[in-house]
């Protein structure tokens, strides 16, 4: 024993045994090592135990009801709901936007720095209280089912559909639009722009969830990084279709599933400016009856458009603006146009942070060149695009 406890703290004088020196120190400093390394483990613990219990909880719904769960709705309306969380600043810009369709506009720019681009568990958990106040209500459910739309600025706040999509009772779908594959599950402290889908993906509304565009960091989504979805891709849970760029794994061919921008498409003229609707509803014929069982939530995160199309805060993914109306356009015809909710992120502000581990990932995940440019240059684009979404739903929904 002491041989072995020598050759590990070799600062020990030969043959001491460090249980019989730390017995041999003053009563004081001994109860003081106790007592610090005690409080150092139950700190420890404890931090796990709250991490892990708020993780947990985000796929959970506290004010779930099964009886409100299952009733039957149907939208009849000819309107929509609008309105605009401020957490930026930037979509109030958009003053054609604001003249044309008046929304509302909740103010919760004190929220923006320690929400954006990632955030602790109790920042989220105070910010779904601050969304109950100045909403009035725990919920988004409508007793006419109006859709509901909601504009909130820069992706960089894209995990805010989460508290979003927490607010509805009834079951529902939900598609995805983003560059980025948002369902990573290895961000225990908090939650970020990359880490939320996959808790959508549990909640017990959720029925099924579909996610296009999905082009960056294909090479993360091997075995080897354990970040894949193939469980829930083989529960039928989800669906994803790429744009162009296949996926780094071999699980990819075995699953069935297509990039939108079949292989060879460069030399298909009809493939020269945007995929042709005919190719949307084949790749969605499968799941025609999926989506006709249940209204949709559709949530866009506006990177998943070329670079060229929309100036927004994250590098950019392959689909022309007219692949992103097309495929919403045949979505809501498979599902009976019944739209639940639509939220849109992506439109470009300044960053603004608080605290260093925001402070860190603006400077190692967003890129110089999306990040200097000029407010006055980026809300003209941001407000094109949004009106373009805002007429397609519009016209597929025969609202005037």
């Amino acid at each position: 024993k002491n041989e072995m406890w020598g050759s590990t703290l070799s600062y020990l004088p030969t043959g001491a045994d460090p249980l019989c020196l730390f017995f041999k120190l003053d009563p004081l400093l001994r109860t003081s090592i106790l007592s610090t390394v005690c409080a150092s483990f139950a700190v420890a613990v404890g931090s796990f135990a709250y991490f892990r219990w708020n993780y947990y909880n985000m796929s959970r719904l506290p004010y779930y009801n099964e009886q409100e769960a299952t009733k039957d709705r149907l939208a009849t309306s000819k309107e929509l709901r609008i309105r605009i969380i401020n957490l930026d600043g930037g979509v109030v810009l958009q003053k054609n936007l604001m003249k044309q369709y008046k929304p509302s506009v909740l103010e919760m720019t004190e929220w923006g720095p320690s929400m954006r681009i990632e955030c602790y568990w109790y920042t989220l958990n105070g910010f779904e209280r601050a969304l109950e106040r100045v909403t009035g209500t725990k919920f988004d459910d409508d007793p006419e089912n109006i859709p509901l739309i909601t504009f909130f600025g820069s992706n960089d706040f894209h995990h805010v559909s989460l508290p979003l999509i927490r607010r509805w009772q009834q079951p529902f779908n939900v598609v995805l639009f983003d560059n980025h594959p948002d369902w990573f599950s290895n961000f225990l402290v908090g939650l970020h722009c990359g880490c939320w889908y996959n808790h959508v993906l549990k909640l017990p509304t959720v029925k099924y969830g579909f996610h296009f565009g999905g082009d960056s960091n294909s090479e993360w989504i091997g075995d080897e990084c354990g970040e894949h979805p193939w469980e829930l891709m083989k529960d039928k849970k989800l669906f994803v279709f790429s744009t162009k760029k296949k996926w780094n794994s071999p699980e990819w061919d075995s699953s069935g599933l297509e990039t939108l921008y079949p292989s060879g498409w460069w030399y298909n003229p009809e493939f020269a400016n945007h995929a042709p609707k005919k190719r949307i509803q084949a790749l969605l014929e499968p799941h025609r009856e999926r989506l006709a069982a249940y209204p949709l939530y559709i949530t866009i995160d506006k990177d998943c458009l070329k670079k060229d199309v929309c100036k927004q805060n994250w590098n950019s993914g392959d689909m022309a603006l007219e692949d992103l109306l097309l495929t919403v356009e045949v979505l809501l015809e498979f599902s009976n146009k019944q739209l639940l909710a639509l939220d849109i992120t992506g439109d470009w502000s300044k960053v603004n942070v608080s605290g260093a581990a925001r402070h860190s990932c603006h400077k190692t995940q967003h890129t110089d060149a999306q990040n200097c440019m000029r407010q006055e240059d980026c809300t003209p684009n941001n407000e094109e695009i949004n009106r373009k979404i805002l007429e397609r739903v519009k016209k597929v929904l025969e609202i005037q």
